[in-house]
């Protein structure tokens, strides 16, 4: 299994340690709470407001998880350190064990060549790092145009690697005009792993389950961020969704939407049910398709799956679904063309 790697062994400009060898750096103030040491909280400076803005915005929630990470830059040193504390909700990678195995890739946008890895947390969902990272020879300019990136994956050890989820911060904001030390403590929503090419869009829908009335209720509420699919650089939107038999591939009930004209962020806002028997739910899984209408006929724009063997954003909401018995529960999800 992949391990964070040793100061020796690292890339150049950086390296990895325990807390032992590197204990976490002092915060320096904290936002919105009386403690420093609270470990649900975002802290920084107190004083700025920037920051205090950029640390209450943990980012869209996926259903992916959220992780902890804190921040030091020393002028005097011209050393980056990136601690990565811990992760909590992450979501179940490994079928039928309904755990995951994760750990982290950290990296600063765009450049490539500093890249290092947590130790692998096995069968955890809420695992804990505690590890600390040193990029060395780190001038302080460089804090204005460079991005940390922190990867979460699920560890296995016959195939590629599946990523959960990603966490990105802009490095400006440990920029300071009188050279201080500033540290910081941070939560964020963990994002699904975008690749700018073969981007489509996003759609935002809600779901509830009532097992009494074997009923499933499908929201669909917008999109955003859709491809352009005409000439005109626009499209003409639409949602097909369809209730699928998992094993025999059969679709069993489908239903459609209206179609927006020339919209790339669409608002259906329309409800769906579907007959499903709660003791076979399971069994099905839900397949939507955003479809671009033209006059001789449709274009397949993006889709997602909603089930127990999608990708994570979208088997987490699933499986939230039908633990919450009649309770709406809305996600933003990544259209996969």
């Amino acid at each position: 299994p992949p391990a964070a790697a040793p100061a020796s062994a690292a890339p150049p400009g950086a390296s990895g340690s325990a807390d032992s060898a590197h204990p976490a750096p002092p915060i320096v103030g904290a936002v919105g709470v009386a403690a420093a040491d609270n470990p649900d909280a975002n802290q920084a400076d107190a004083d700025d407001p920037l920051i205090r803005d950029e640390l209450n915005d943990e980012g869209r929630d996926h259903g992916l998880g959220r992780i902890r990470f804190s921040l030091t830059y020393n002028w005097t040193s011209r050393q980056l350190s990136v601690k990565i504390c811990e992760a909590r909700g992450l979501p179940a990678m490994d079928f039928p064990l309904g755990t995951s195995d994760p750990y982290c890739k950290v990296s600063i946008l765009p450049d490539k060549e500093n890249r290092v890895q947590t130790k692998v947390r096995p069968r955890k969902l809420n695992p804990t790092w505690n590890e600390v990272f040193l990029f060395e020879n780190f001038p302080g300019e460089r804090l204005l145009d460079r991005t940390l990136l922190i990867q979460v994956l699920d560890y296995d050890r016959f195939s590629r690697d599946d990523p959960i989820g990603d966490a990105q911060f802009p490095l400006v904001f440990l920029h300071t005009v009188d050279g201080a030390r500033r540290s910081l403590t941070l939560w964020r929503n963990l994002q699904p792993n975008r690749k700018t090419r073969g981007f489509v869009g996003e759609l935002l829908l809600a779901l509830s389950y009532n097992p009494h009335s074997n009923q499933l209720n499908l929201v669909l509420m917008r999109a955003k961020d859709l491809k352009a699919m005409d000439l005109s650089r626009t499209s003409d939107p639409y949602c097909v969704a369809k209730l699928v038999h998992s094993k025999t591939r059969r679709v069993c009930q489908r239903r459609r939407s209206t179609v927006v004209r020339r919209s790339l962020s669409p608002q259906w806002n329309e409800s769906f049910t579907f007959g499903v028997p709660a003791d076979k739910v399971h069994e099905y899984h839900l397949e939507l398709v955003v479809k671009d209408k033209d006059f001789l006929g449709s274009e397949t724009i993006g889709r997602i799956r909603l089930g127990t063997r999608s990708c994570p954003s979208e088997t987490a909401h699933w499986t939230e679904v039908l633990s919450k018995p009649r309770q709406q529960v809305a996600r933003w999800h990544t259209l996969k063309h």
